[in-house]
């Protein structure tokens, strides 16, 4: 969510070779973001990388295996409460959050797996 320019969502295509889905609601960040993918990934993982210019708050979560979020304490907090509880986002679902602050990891009805990981080369 709010996947900016697509560095993550590059990243995550290129170390994994998956399927990710960046969603933003600035047409010129998602735009930036479609093209640093076909600039950057190889032919045969650039069509794993898309990107939704859209308001996260309609988009059904239901498909997916991993969340990532890297946004603002007060976006996040409110993402937590408001959106995702209505997201369709599925039980078991590893919902990944950079830089989380202490009341978010321990609340919110997440469970704290680990803090740290890995960061991309980009």
């Amino acid at each position: 969510l709010g996947s900016g320019d697509g560095r993550i969502v590059n990243a995550v295509v290129r170390r994994f070779g998956c399927r990710a889905v960046g969603i933003d609601v600035l047409p010129e960040s998602v735009k930036e973001a479609q093209s640093l993918a076909a600039a950057e990934l190889p032919p045969e993982l650039a069509p794993r990388a898309a990107y939704l210019c859209a308001d996260a708050a309609h988009v059904d979560l239901a498909k997916a295996d991993v969340l990532f979020m890297f946004v603002p304490d007060v976006m996040l907090r409110l993402v937590l409460r408001h959106l995702l509880p209505f997201s369709g986002l599925q039980p078991g679902t590893h919902v990944l959050i950079e830089d989380a602050p202490g009341d978010v990891r321990h609340g919110y009805g997440l469970h704290h797996l680990a803090r740290g990981g890995v960061r991309p080369n980009t």
